[in-house]
Order: C-alpha cells, then structure tokens, then sequence
C-alpha cells in the first residue's frame, strides 16, 4: 500500500519513511502482539517454569528439571514426522529433508531478527512482537518465556546494530478459544487470509492448497510459500526503483543481500550452541526467479 502510488493507500499503509533510515518503520502507535491458543511445540512444552532471568540459572535448572544431565531448552526439529532435538537429529536427515524448526525456537529468533525475515529486511526494519498472550490454561507463562526470551544471552541484545536491540517482551495469560484436543486430521491443516481476498486453506506439512479459491493461478502452492515472497518481493523492487536487488538471480542469493540481518542471525546461532545447532536450508532456497 505505501508504495501503491496513490496517496490515500499510502495514508492507509501501517508504515511511513524516518528521517534515519532509508527502510520503512511502523508508523508510531502501531505493535504487533501475538496469541496461542496452544504452548507452542519444542522448549516451551518442555521447560520448567522459571522465575529467573540469568541464562546459566535456566540452563542449570532446566537440567535438574529434565534430568540425566539433559536440558529441556534444546533446539527442537521437525523431522521423521517426529519432533526431536537438533543434536540428535542425523546430518543425514538434515542434508535430505526440508526441516522446520519447533514453534519455541522460531518465537525466540523473532524475539532477536525480528517477524520480518531476511528479505524484507531490504525494505523495512525489524518488526518485533511486544506482547505475547497464552490462552492455554495446562502450562505456564514463565516456561514460554524461559524458551522465547531467556536463552538469548545479553550479551548479544547488547552488540547487535540499533536497529536489531532486542525489544522486551510481555507475557499474560488469556482465555482459551478453542479446544486443545484437535481433530487428528486438522492438525495438518493452515489457514490465512487478507481483507479483500479469498481464504487458502493448506496443508502445512506439504505447503500445498486443499482448497482451490485462492487466486495463484494453476499451482497449488500457497501463496505464501517462498517462491510466492520471491515474486511479491521482486514486483515491489521493481516499482520503487531497486535494481540492485533485481539482479540477485536466486532467493538464496537475495537474502545474502540482507548483510545485516545475516550478520545478526550468524551472532544468534553461534550464540544458541548450548541447546543445538540451527540447521540451515541451502538447497530449498536455491530456486530461481
């Protein structure tokens, strides 16, 4: 909408230029907060509840919690149709399969490089998530925060550029909306829509349409699937002038392009070594445009 060109969607977009960036920001009074309806998968339905804030108390704690010298913190991987930690995840699986990360440890590299991803860093600043609202009455808000918040040293909020400084982020607990028990056969099954536009109903473990409204022609991949960000992505550098950005031939290569955001996600891995290694997904970002 900002770059729409028409000065009534651009009144209506929720960012505006700042006179010490050249990447948008959120306009002033604008936050994203976020709900679960559910403990998200990984360290979160692990941990203990922990009413500290140094990371070698959670580490230490977490171990006696989760016994056998352990820690309940690790970094978790979907993998095998199982959820397991990254440590005891085989490189082989790792080098063949596209493995997703647990929901724990996605909130907490939110909390750091924010909701954005790498290439909208190219266009706007960090978008982070100032509250957190957990509607699951069966487990804690601390252990939520111990997960997404405490395994981040302070070290590291601290040596990030400005515009990467960690922001605080709120914990409360809310009313649940729904039922914790789900339908096996949901369980699988993503839904998202815009104003204006039509529900897609996906099957998140494929990525691929169950639903034939949406309007991305005759492929039944979900609009917001990479190649679909990859081509969003290249419409708008197109419109506003962005050549440079044009001439990255691959997405893999585009998101190079966010030296910045790569610098501080490097910092974030090496930092998180304690509780597992982050692996990365090379080949499925090497498709072209």
């Amino acid at each position: 909408m900002f770059y729409s060109g028409e000065a009534e969607l651009a009144e209506m977009s929720i960012f505006c230029t700042t006179e010490n960036s050249k990447r948008l920001s959120l306009k002033q009074g604008i936050f994203l907060h976020l709900y679960l309806a559910k403990i998200p998968r990984g360290a979160a339905e692990c941990a203990p509840s922990l009413n500290n804030s140094g990371k070698d108390k959670i580490i230490e704690e977490a171990r006696q919690f989760n016994g056998e010298g352990r820690t309940a913190l690790w970094l978790h991987i979907h993998a095998k149709d199982d959820l397991i930690p990254t440590v005891y995840c085989p490189a082989s699986v790792l080098g063949a399969r596209v493995c997703c990360m647990s929901g724990s440890d996605k909130l907490m590299r939110w909390t750091v490089l924010g909701v954005q991803g790498a290439l909208l860093s190219l266009l706007i600043n960090p978008l982070y998530i100032v509250s957190i609202v957990l509607g699951d009455d069966l487990h804690d808000t601390e252990a939520l925060k111990a997960a997404v918040v405490q395994r981040v040293n302070d070290s590291l909020k601290k040596s990030v550029p400005e515009e990467y400084k960690t922001k605080e982020v709120h914990f409360f607990r809310g009313p649940p909306v729904c039922s914790l028990d789900l339908d096996p056969d949901c369980k699988t099954i993503s839904l998202n829509w815009c104003l204006g536009d039509s529900l897609e109903i996906v099957n998140a473990a494929e990525g691929k349409l169950i639903n034939t409204s949406s309007q991305n022609g005759t492929s039944n991949a979900s609009r917001l699937c990479k190649a679909a960000m990859f081509s969003y992505f290249r419409k708008v550098a197109e419109k506003i002038g962005k050549q440079d950005l044009l001439n990255a031939e691959t997405y893999s290569e585009l998101k190079k392009r966010a030296v910045t955001y790569q610098h501080v996600k490097k910092k974030l891995i090496d930092d998180l070594y304690e509780f597992g290694k982050w692996p990365e997904k090379v080949v499925s970002d090497l498709f072209r445009k």
